[in-house]
């Protein structure tokens, strides 16, 4: 892991700290296709921290030529602002694989997943 310097480069410096750095989670099918890809940032992190009650998910349809699915699951700020709070590419979004995304999600803090009081799903 390598924590970006001030000007937003990477570093050559280990970071020690999982906070500093983007956050990717990947599932497989059982054929060995990868089914799910989850990433997040350090800012993303901290806005599930702070606003876990309520989350939207959204996803692409039919916007590239390998039909993998952009899912972006957002926390609802203060404002009533969506948050994104990590981005997920999905081979479909059904059966296990938008489940695979929530756990992902729900790994950065095991207490998120117990917070959240409100799935929104367009």
């Amino acid at each position: 892991m390598y924590q970006p310097d001030s000007s937003g480069e990477s570093s050559d410096v280990p970071s020690t700290d999982r906070r500093h750095v983007a956050s990717v989670t990947v599932d497989e099918t059982v054929a060995g296709h990868s089914g799910v890809m989850s990433m997040s940032s350090r800012h993303q992190r901290e806005m599930i921290t702070r606003f876990p009650e309520l989350l939207s998910v959204d996803c692409t349809h039919k916007t590239n030529r390998y039909n993998y699915q952009l899912s972006t699951l957002m926390a609802i700020d203060d404002k009533g602002r969506g948050q994104p709070v990590q981005h997920s590419l999905l081979e479909r979004n059904a059966d296990w694989r938008m489940s695979r995304a929530l756990d992902h999600l729900f790994r950065m803090d095991p207490d998120i997943g117990e917070k959240v009081q409100v799935l929104m799903v367009e």
